[in-house]
């Protein structure tokens, strides 16, 4: 087997690990009061910077996802809906593919997926950061 798709076959692995346990995380967050506060407490680096942290929004825009609004996420935390496409894109290409014995070419793991992902991540938080020094705006707030 050659180490693409042993990458493919652990990642697929891996997409019905994090679906199987999607359910039970969100029931325990939204059912457990500590959990809850926990998920949904004010960020501690801009609390103690005045900065937004790599993953400031993120928390929202997945509600704002799942609410159904899915500009209001990418506004949020671009990388949310990134993350989702592309989980859904691999994960059910790949089942076609497992399917179909190979008929359906799926969707491959690679690396430049990770790098598009932390880039995103990148340039979200710098250009947060900067309308907030620039301007004094908190962008999440305006949305």
């Amino acid at each position: 087997m050659q180490t693409s798709e042993m990458m493919n076959r652990t990642v697929y692995r891996l997409c019905w690990v994090f679906l199987c346990l999607l359910p039970i995380l969100f029931i325990s967050i939204t059912q457990i009061p500590i959990l809850r506060d926990f998920v949904f407490k004010p960020c501690v680096f801009f609390d103690a910077t005045g900065l937004f942290c790599p993953g400031c929004g993120g928390t929202r825009s997945i509600i704002a996802l799942f609410s159904g609004h899915p500009i209001k996420s990418l506004l949020l935390h671009p990388f949310v809906l990134y993350f989702v496409i592309c989980f859904s894109l691999f994960f059910i290409s790949q089942t076609l593919s497992r399917l179909t014995k190979g008929r359906i070419k799926g969707m491959n793991y690679r690396n430049i997926y990770v790098y598009i992902g932390l880039g995103i991540i990148l340039v979200q938080w710098l250009a947060k950061n900067i309308v907030l020094l620039t301007t004094g705006t908190n962008f999440l707030s305006l949305i």
